[in-house]
């Protein structure tokens, strides 16, 4: 599962919704749980039985709208804005959005020329202490993984840096924003994953709790 996965169910009116239920599911429990069940009503001289309960439980449903409103809240705080605001380049394009934009949506994830400059000034004070000799085992230890993301970043705030100055000439400009575009947003799709792998067990435990009350409220119809 990655951000734009997500962005399937975080953007969803519906599950956007879901907080109504933390409010709407007490009140109506409440209220059905003040009358008398089952009512009998007598119409033209036959007695209707009226039933007031909820044909699932009201508990696993308002666990939910708990767990989808947990899921909403994580993924509009933390999920990165160019997938949350952008299906794709062309979409992009359509909101008459540039590279400066681009630029902006690397400044969301914490990349910028001033982390550049602390990242920078960080790996001097390491190389005059003598602690890179991590490089002997670069992919197996921890901080070569570490090191190995950094690069990373660097290099795509280096590139968008590159194509942003680029962008001058109008031969490059459309290919230089689009190959920019699609960098900063692959790469912000796997970005942040203890909140992704968050934002995802919120979001799936919803989906468990919705099919609960689904099949049990099937069971209690069949059995009729």
């Amino acid at each position: 599962m990655n951000w734009r996965n997500l962005s399937f169910i975080g953007e969803n009116k519906i599950i956007k919704s879901s907080y109504i239920y933390l409010f709407l599911v007490p009140v109506l429990a409440k209220f059905l749980s003040k009358i008398k069940s089952p009512l009998i009503v007598n119409l033209g001289g036959q007695d209707i039985e009226l039933i007031f309960e909820l044909p699932f439980s009201y508990k696993m449903f308002f666990l939910s709208a708990i767990l989808f409103s947990l899921g909403n809240l994580l993924y509009g705080f933390v999920a990165p804005k160019i997938i949350k605001e952008n299906k794709s380049y062309g979409d992009f394009k359509q909101q008459g959005k540039n590279i400066f934009h681009v630029w902006n949506y690397l400044e969301d994830l914490g990349i910028n020329e001033s982390w550049k400059r602390k990242i920078k000034h960080s790996q001097s004070e390491y190389k005059i202490k003598g602690m890179i000799h991590y490089k002997s085992n670069y992919k197996k230890s921890k901080i070569g993984f570490v090191n190995k993301v950094i690069d990373e970043k660097l290099k795509l705030l280096d590139s968008i840096s590159y194509n942003m100055n680029s962008s001058a000439n109008p031969e490059y400009r459309t290919e230089n924003e689009k190959l920019s575009f699609w960098n900063v947003y692959n790469f912000s799709n796997n970005s942040r994953k203890f909140l992704q792998t968050l934002t995802t067990l919120f979001f799936v435990g919803g989906f468990i709790a919705i099919f609960l009350v689904v099949y049990q409220g099937a069971i209690i119809v069949l059995s009729l």
